[in-house]
């Protein structure tokens, strides 16, 4: 009895330190998912494991909020500099 409470106590302890951001899970989710559709999108995250504020993909770069969701139109890659998240990379 006591092996089986500390066994599950520590598989507690290890799911609590190893959780994933929400970013994390859906970029996991679309690494898996990436093979099978070409077009697939992978969210960008920062280390902290939450969206950056810009993503881009195939079709153009756009600003997200925090839970990921886009609040600005797409605009082509040529054009991120007028996206009012935009950070040249060497502020970031």
């Amino acid at each position: 009895m006591k092996l089986t409470t500390t066994i599950i106590l520590l598989c507690s302890v290890m799911v609590t330190i190893y959780a994933e951001t929400k970013c994390q899970q859906k970029a996991r989710e679309a690494r898996q998912w990436i093979k099978v559709i070409k077009d697939f999108f992978v969210p960008a995250c920062r280390p902290d494991g939450s969206f950056k504020s810009m993503q881009c993909n195939w079709h153009g770069c756009y600003c997200v909020d925090t839970e990921g969701t886009a609040n600005t139109a797409a605009v082509p890659r040529n054009k991120i500099e007028t996206l009012p998240c935009y950070k040249p990379w060497w502020e970031m």
